[in-house]
């Protein structure tokens, strides 16, 4: 079973790393990481490796006890809410919607999980009724960049653009720390054919982040760099 870890180094740091696991952490510009690590019941010791530009490394060494505990009490919106949030992490998007809509019969003005919801739809391949939770969400909860985020994702996967490029202008207006809302929008970019703008928010992207997503965004300038060259 994944749990997320997070914690903050140097924002000098370019690469944060925990052995046996493949993927890196997601590392934020200001030295904040989270990743996803199977956690055993009871302690659990885990190793985290720093690295910065000139290939230093930094290894810290935690404990984590996971309690073995039991499910929501009956009422407990903010229960359900947590338990369908932890199977969102792990990838089970069929299992939160369950728990997702516990926490929202009992508090019908939850935005939160309205957003983790439409993203379990969306990720389960439902996109209407993700769509319709994300609407949810942001009606609750307009100043939040949640729902504006993934239902300009769940817009761009379906090929409007526009619709995806008027969420994600008000999700960075919102958050502008976001490297994935910079991310995302490059890819809205991409399918407009606004290159030049696409690349300004990749070379963003970079700056503002390491690891995989930095990685990704690498990736799309090269590729923008390639079509330019044909």
């Amino acid at each position: 079973m994944l749990y997320r870890i997070q914690g903050r180094t140097s924002p000098d740091s370019v690469a944060v790393t925990v052995p046996g696991l493949s993927r890196a952490a997601d590392l934020r510009a200001d030295g904040n990481w989270s990743i996803l690590v199977p956690l055993a019941p009871g302690a659990n010791v885990i190793t985290v490796t720093a690295t910065d530009l000139a290939g230093n490394a930094t290894e810290s060494t935690v404990t984590i006890v996971r309690d073995v505990a039991v499910g929501p009490a009956p009422g407990d919106a903010a229960g359900y809410y947590a338990l369908g949030l932890r199977a969102l992490e792990e990838g089970d998007y069929q299992k939160a919607i369950a728990p997702l809509s516990a926490a929202i019969k009992l508090n019908p003005q939850h935005a939160a999980a309205y957003c983790a919801r439409g993203v379990a739809y969306q990720q389960s391949g439902d996109g209407s009724a993700a769509v319709a939770d994300l609407t949810s969400s942001i009606s609750l909860a307009p100043a939040e960049p949640c729902g504006y985020d993934w239902r300009g994702y769940m817009y761009l996967r379906q090929g409007n653009f526009d619709l995806a490029l008027a969420d994600y202008q008000q999700a960075i207006a919102l958050d502008p720390d976001s490297f994935v809302l910079y991310y995302r929008r490059g890819l809205v970019y991409r399918g407009l054919g606004e290159n030049a703008k696409a690349l300004a928010d990749f070379q963003r992207a970079v700056q503002m982040t390491g690891g995989v997503w930095r990685e990704a965004a690498l990736r799309q300038i090269q590729d923008l760099a390639a079509d330019a060259g044909h």
